[in-house]
């Protein structure tokens, strides 16, 4: 399944659909514990509201790291957590990145910069 516009507009264009798809299977199932954070009415696809923001922190990271590396954004991460005093949010240790939306500006003006 592909979706476009938003996020995945912004994920398509730097990751490429396959990366983008993925990734939104793994937020779906690892927020719901099943694929049901996409649903379709009529001929469009929605995204429970959470799984828009768990793409936009995977392709936010994947950019930083690229970027600047893997050790630099997770301390960037942890930073801005302190700074928000953000409680972790645990999903399964296979994966995923999770912020609120303040860390998701916090953590892409620190990379921005």
């Amino acid at each position: 399944m592909f979706l476009s516009g938003g996020v995945f507009a912004v994920c398509t264009a730097q990751f490429g659909q396959i990366t983008c798809n993925q990734w939104e299977s793994r937020c779906a199932t690892s927020l719901y514990q099943n694929p049901m954070g996409v649903y379709q009415t009529g001929n469009w696809y929605k995204l429970s509201p959470e799984v828009p923001l768990c793409i936009e922190t995977q392709r936010l990271m994947k950019a930083c790291i690229e970027k600047n590396g893997k050790q630099s954004c997770e301390d960037t991460l942890r930073n801005c957590e302190r700074y928000f005093n953000a409680p972790k949010k645990m999903l399964p240790p296979w994966a995923l990145y999770t912020m609120t939306k303040k860390l998701t500006n916090c953590v892409g003006k620190a990379i921005m910069s």
